[in-house]
């Protein structure tokens, strides 16, 4: 099978199985976009390889017991200069402070009745406002645990991104070569700013390839 049964198994009993959406379709649609629109994004799910088979990742907060690899100073190839070749970027543009959710689509008016928005009060008053605005068309507050879902999802966004994500970008030697998108790594490295003391040196931060 290319698909990732086992880890989507795993991943339904992390999130829950009793949500429901209910889906009215009246016209033909992209079925990637569709379904990124109307559930993974909703779910705060996004499509990932894991072990060469499709699968889904989760946008919430990295566990150190998802880390497959240690990335350190050691595992980065330097130029002919002996300078490790790595890059660091806040990217502070990844913040989201916010999460507002559209749901209770009207078929009538084609608005959506019900909106329901999750924040981090610290986060927007360090870095201001920053929304990110999710509807889908079946998310109904007519099904029992829609608010639960809705509060679950915005707080494990909020939880990755209230802070913005930072990237690096490295090469690192061929012992590495395992690693695949969507993998846990511990990143050690005295080349990096740690934006939490604001000193210089990281020490087993956990990323996301």
């Amino acid at each position: 099978s290319q698909v990732d049964a086992t880890g989507l198994a795993t991943l339904k009993t992390a999130i829950g199985s009793a949500y429901q959406m209910d889906f009215l379709i009246s016209a033909a649609a992209n079925a990637k976009t569709w379904i990124e629109e109307e559930i993974t994004l909703p779910m705060a799910l996004y499509p990932a390889i894991r072990s060469a088979k499709w699968s889904l990742g989760r946008f919430t907060f990295p566990v150190t017991s998802a880390a497959v690899a240690t990335l350190d100073d050691d595992s980065i190839i330097v130029d002919a200069d002996g300078k490790p070749q790595i890059t660091f970027d806040a990217n502070f543009r990844s913040t989201i402070s916010s999460v507002l959710f559209r749901y209770d689509y009207n078929i009538i008016t084609g608005g959506f009745d019900s909106a329901l928005e999750v924040f981090d009060a610290a986060s927007i008053a360090r870095y201001g406002k920053y929304p990110l605005i999710i509807q889908s068309h079946g998310l109904k507050s007519t099904l029992a645990g829609t608010t639960d879902l809705i509060q679950a999802v915005g707080t494990s966004i909020l939880a990755r991104y209230r802070q913005g994500a930072p990237a690096i970008v490295v090469r690192a030697f061929l012992q590495q070569s395992l690693i695949e998108p969507g993998d846990i790594v511990k990143v050690s490295s005295t080349l990096l700013p740690n934006r939490v003391s604001g000193a210089r040196g990281l020490t087993n931060v956990l990323m996301e390839v």
